[in-house]
């Protein structure tokens, strides 16, 4: 097989033979930024690129090059600088992009479809469960160069990278079979995928050596990549079986095997030598030669020495020294690394989470004064690794206190309650996870921390469908912390999630009333937030949908904080409707009074809006009396025409013609529309005296106004303007079109009692016979006794006092009060007040 300068590796691991200074990368920085001052378009990975090229500016001092410059190939350094800031998606197109526009079989294709796949390796690990998908789109860049060209001219290369992404994948369902102990799945697919990265090395080195010669120049380096390789897989392998099983100790004895054969033809003290050092110091820890690991990781651990090796020597040095025991010796070794005083972390996660060992340890034995002392600073040093690491690395350090601590420890701190919670989650345990979450909520003392955790309960139990826990957390959280700015929303949350299952049974009124009571204690609680208003606004619409109209207007006058001009007229247009439906006119005083105490404070404008509002609701809503007396004084200034025509029938007595109907009219119109009908209607019924102005009033405003049809109901029409016809003293034709309205509903109970009704209001001899006829009819198609037959009998009763025939209204009542004995309060008391009326006591 060709292989195209293979005496140079596709990913040089040299630090570059000269220094430049941080110019260089704010030229390239401008450069970027300089096509969008020019007026050219910006993508979002070229914004990203200045955002990573930034980074290293800051952090590169300009003495060096910086942390992390390990190649000699910029890009390959944006790569890694992008997934360092958590931009994985625009590295992957990045590489994606690059990876398409590169030459068939050429090694920038190659670098670019290594590059590709370790991104996306990253994702995996960054996953928070297992993904086989994940797996295959990591490998999936390499495999289709090696589909494309069975001799591929990096085919070596590929080969290794395809393996490496079946080890760290394993290693990753090894640090979740240790959070898992119980998915023994997991820990089979990781010696799975183990095995096979192993057999694809193996395999490889066998070609190798078969057609190069693998010791031989220029073949030597990639052999030795390729067994050090083989030396972590097999590593890897012994971390999926449990510690100090024949097993674990056996991969590790074969690592240690190809190590060996490694290390004699090394260059001594070179980079790959103290590499092999550090995975035969591994090998040892795990074998249990603590002390072999030690006297190989000492010249390692030398201060003048390699950064990124001393690390790994220490992080190893800890974990040899806890596998013996020593935990004075591991507390001294990390002080050579972590000073005394405030403790920060490196950012590398093998160190981190060694001193993360030392920590539980430490807690196991009883070294810390105080228990709880101890596991909040296993707390603390999570968040750290997790802030400079990344979640992963956090995630294996859970690994290692869940694995090593025992429940009555963890019970100490929320932040470890929280983070088992998320485990059992991952681990498919749901209800137990939203318990564990409820109980880091209600431990943490930290506001931002409780809140958090109380939301992922809840969310948990709701995919559960467990709603009422969810709700009762929320709130309980939410009411232990209300400074919070995140309180307010969590108990809107909560009423939110109550909604929400509610619409699934819409018949459950209690839980409507305990929403409504949610709702109720957030806009009280927060008055002056948002989500303290959303509540306001919620509850009023709820109270306003169930038909409760005047309690959605007043309930929200007293909650909404401030009263703005859009607060008051949703408040009027509800007063309005409760109004509306409401036949008490003592209701009117109370409206009246509710809108002076609320916009006590307001700004002019507001007070001007409500004053003109009051106005209206007195002229549409008040009786005449009361219109009379509350207006006293009053100037119609500022009345548009319509209202401007109330104002002089009702409150002036007047017989003018209504004003011309809009030729547009909006639905407001159509709704003041019908209150004006409405209301001259009541003011005829009570105020007789009154009824032959105001029916022709009724009759002229109904004739010019036909067009507003549309959005009123017609039979609502007729029998106005029946009763305006009746009013001012017609019969004929009022009678004919009431008769012709019963044929359209034939033994409709409801339309006959309306028609009886408007007949029994004239005083038009020919109107009144018609509804004692109407009414008799109607006594007689229902069963004596029932509520229908006294509602006809006391009207039949009505119509023959209205037509002076008292005996037999005398008649009647005696009539029903001895063959009924089984009369309510209200029946009794009616019949008995008519009888007192026609002559006195019974």
């Amino acid at each position: 097989m060709a292989i195209k300068d293979a005496s140079t590796p596709l990913i040089s691991a040299s630090r570059w033979p000269w220094r430049p200074t941080r110019l260089c990368l704010l030229l390239l920085a401008c450069a970027c930024l300089g096509r969008a001052a020019a007026g050219q378009s910006i993508t979002s990975e070229r914004a990203a690129t200045v955002t990573a090229l930034s980074v290293q500016h800051r952090l590169w001092p300009p003495s060096d090059w910086g942390p992390g410059r390990r190649t000699d190939d910029w890009q390959a350094d944006l790569i890694t600088r992008l997934i360092a800031i958590g931009r994985i998606e625009t590295a992957a197109r990045i590489s994606q992009r690059h990876l398409d526009q590169a030459a068939s079989l050429s090694d920038q294709q190659t670098r670019w479809a290594i590059r590709l796949s370790n991104v996306r390796l990253t994702m995996l690990q960054n996953a928070p469960a297992w993904d086989p998908t994940l797996l295959q789109r990591a490998s999936q860049p390499v495999q289709e160069l090696l589909g494309a060209d069975a001799e591929h001219p990096r085919f070596w290369w590929l080969q290794a990278q395809w393996a490496r992404v079946d080890q760290v994948a394993s290693q990753y369902c090894v640090d979740q079979w240790n959070l898992q102990p119980e998915s023994h799945w997991l820990q089979e697919t990781a010696l799975d995928l183990a095995i096979r990265s192993a057999n694809r090395l193996q395999t490889t080195q066998t070609h190798l050596q078969q057609q190069h010669g693998a010791t031989t120049s220029p073949w030597r380096n990639l052999w030795q990549t390729l067994t050090m390789q083989l030396a972590q897989t097999l590593l890897t392998q012994s971390h999926c079986f449990p510690s100090g099983s024949p097993d674990s100790i056996a991969a590790a004895t074969s690592a240690i095997g190809q190590l060996r054969e490694l290390q004699s033809g090394l260059v001594p003290d070179s980079e790959r030598a103290d590499e092999t050092k550090l995975l035969l110091a591994e090998a040892a820890i795990i074998t249990g030669r603590e002390t072999d690991a030690l006297q190989l990781l000492k010249p390692l651990a030398d201060p003048a020495g390699r950064p990124a090796t001393l690390r790994q020597a220490v992080a190893l040095q800890v974990r040899a020294h806890l596998a013996a025991g020593d935990l004075s010796a591991a507390e001294t070794t990390l002080a050579t690394v972590y000073p005394a005083g405030e403790v920060v972390t490196t950012g590398d996660a093998g160190l981190d989470l060694a001193r993360l060992a030392w920590l539980i340890e430490s807690v196991l034995q009883g070294n810390h004064d105080r228990r709880a002392d101890g596991i909040f600073q296993i707390s603390n040093w999570l968040d750290a690794i997790e802030t400079t690491t990344g979640r992963y690395a956090r995630r294996r350090g859970e690994a290692l206190v869940f694995g090593r601590l025992p429940a009555a420890a963890e019970a100490f701190d929320a932040r470890l309650l929280a983070g088992q919670a998320a485990q059992l989650f991952r681990a498919g345990k749901p209800t137990a996870a939203a318990e564990r979450f409820a109980q880091a909520a209600r431990g943490s003392t930290v506001a931002r921390e409780a809140l958090r955790y109380a939301q992922q309960a809840a969310a948990v139990w709701h995919t559960e469908r467990q709603i009422i826990p969810a709700v009762d957390l929320l709130l309980e959280i939410a009411s232990e912390h209300t400074d919070a700015p995140e309180a307010a929303q969590l108990a809107l949350q909560a009423a939110w999630l109550l909604s929400n299952d509610l619409r699934q049974d819409s018949t459950a009124e209690q839980g409507t009333e305990a929403l409504r009571k949610i709702l109720q204690m957030t806009a009280e609680t927060w008055p002056q937030t948002e989500p303290g208003r959303q509540a306001a606004d919620w509850l009023g619409r709820s109270l306003a949908a169930a038909g409760r109209y005047a309690d959605a207007a007043q309930i929200t006058l007293q909650l909404a904080r401030p009263i703005t001009r859009e607060v008051l007229e949703q408040a009027i247009a509800w007063w309005q409707a409760a109004l509306r439906t409401s036949q008490d006119d003592s209701l009117l005083p109370t409206v009246i009074k509710e809108l002076q105490v609320a916009a006590e404070e307001t700004d002019p404008q507001t007070l001007a809006a409500r004053d003109a509002a009051q106005l209206r609701l007195l002229l549409y809503f008040a009786n005449m009396d009361d219109l009379r007396r509350w207006s006293a004084g009053a100037e119609p200034i500022g009345l548009d025409p319509l209202d401007a025509w109330l104002w002089q029938v009702r409150r002036e007595g007047g017989m003018t013609n209504p004003p011309s109907v809009p030729d547009e009219t909006d639905n407001s119109f159509v709704v003041r529309y019908k209150d004006l009908c409405q209301r001259l209607v009541r003011d005829g019924q009570q105020h007789p005296e009154q009824r032959q102005r105001l029916g022709k009033l009724l009759i002229q405003w109904l004739e010019q106004s036909r067009q507003l049809s549309n959005g009123i109901d017609e039979d609502r029409l007729v029998l106005w303007l029946a009763l305006a016809q009746l009013w001012s003293g017609q019969s004929d034709v009022p009678i004919a079109s009431l008769e012709n309205y019963l044929t359209r509903h034939p033994g409709d109970w409801t339309a006959a009692t309306e028609v009886a009704n408007v007949l029994s209001q004239s005083d038009q001899p020919a109107a009144q016979t018609k509804a004692l006829q109407l009414w008799q009819r109607l006594s007689q198609g229902v069963p004596q006794g029932s509520p229908q037959w006294h509602t006809a009998k006391l009207a039949i009763i009505d119509q023959l006092i209205a037509s002076k025939r008292t005996a037999e209204a005398k008649r009647q009542i005696r009539y029903v009060l001895l063959t009924q004995a089984a009369l309510s309060d209200d029946q009794q008391r009616g019949y008995q007040q008519r009888l007192e009326f026609l002559h006195g006591s019974p």
